[in-house]
């Protein structure tokens, strides 16, 4: 069937979120068919359980076409289904993330099915999505830019002051 030759199930790693023939190393945990969607089959008991951002949010149009083909209401939108993290770079600190996950369950035609009488061809349907979203608060960025002045400032100074260092010894 449609679900065996494209997905096999993965064993719970970490692992890009690319098909086996964009990372050829994701071959060994099994993630076939188009990218931008984890194959979480094998943390679900084989059963087709995937993994993909929210409204398939940023997956290329043959996987979104693919995967949203037969379900009606994907509307991606950045500002609402990205996964992000702001880094602040001078520090190395997070300063707001997001992550989020839609979970989907592949579902095929099953003639003897009576659960889903409608249900006449493949269907990839989401479950559930989830997020996880953080940010630093207005007076512990007020705090951190007050705190991180002083030492921008200083490290500029220092810079310039061994150009000049620099300078008087040539």
């Amino acid at each position: 069937d449609t679900y065996r030759r494209n997905h096999r199930a993965t064993a719970g790693v970490r692992l890009d979120v690319a098909s086996a023939r964009a990372v050829p190393a994701n071959a060994a945990y099994d993630q076939y068919g188009p990218s931008g969607v984890y194959n979480l089959s094998a943390v679900f008991a084989a059963a087709p359980v995937f993994g993909a951002p929210p409204h398939l949010y940023g997956l290329d149009d043959a996987a979104a076409r693919y995967y949203g083909a037969n379900v009606s209401g994907y509307a991606p939108r950045r500002d609402a289904h990205r996964t992000y993290v702001q880094i602040e770079p001078h520090s190395g600190l997070l300063m707001s993330a997001a992550k989020r996950m839609q979970i989907n369950v592949w579902l095929e035609e099953v003639p003897t099915l009576l659960l889903w009488p409608r249900l006449t061809s493949r269907v990839f349907a989401p479950l559930v999505w989830f997020e996880e979203v953080g940010e630093i608060t207005p007076a512990l960025a007020a705090e951190f830019n007050a705190a991180l002045a002083p030492a921008l400032v200083a490290q500029r100074a220092v810079r310039w002051l061994g150009v000049g260092v620099g300078v008087a010894l040539l």
